[in-house]
């Protein structure tokens, strides 16, 4: 039928759709491990910690200007996490901040340091989200 070669190379059917290599990339079939294989989930770029890590981390800090921490939000955690924003991280801006401001409503302080802007709802004492903007912003 062929050459040697062609009895190492797997037999692929072009009777049917779906059967030529370019398909088999286009049905997920290649096993590269691009976008869609799996191997990097959603998600994965940011670092290890889990919201436990920040709850443990954060509530009960005493803030710049005597407030108490409770807790960190779920949105701010997920948003610390994709960032790549440690919880030490966002303790230390709460704790000694090289600047404060008020929020973008009237209930939330933002604290800043190196860049990190971690923004406080003020009737809860919880964290709210955190944003790092780079250093000196």
């Amino acid at each position: 039928m062929g050459d040697a070669d062609d009895d190492n190379q797997p037999h692929i059917s072009t009777n049917y759709p779906f059967t030529s290599e370019r398909n088999f990339d286009i049905m997920g079939l290649n096993k590269d491990g691009g976008p869609g294989s799996g191997r990097y989930p959603k998600g994965s770029g940011g670092n290890q910690y889990i919201k436990d890590d920040y709850t443990k981390s954060v509530k009960g800090t005493v803030t710049s200007d005597s407030k108490i921490v409770m807790g960190i939000g779920d949105h701010a955690a997920v948003q610390a996490q994709d960032r790549n924003v440690y919880p030490d991280n966002i303790k230390r801006t709460l704790r000694s901040p090289q600047s404060t401001k008020p929020g973008n409503t009237g209930n939330r302080t933002v604290y800043v340091r190196d860049g990190l802007h971690v923004i406080l709802d003020n009737d809860t004492n919880m964290v709210v989200t955190v944003i790092y903007k780079g250093k000196g912003k």
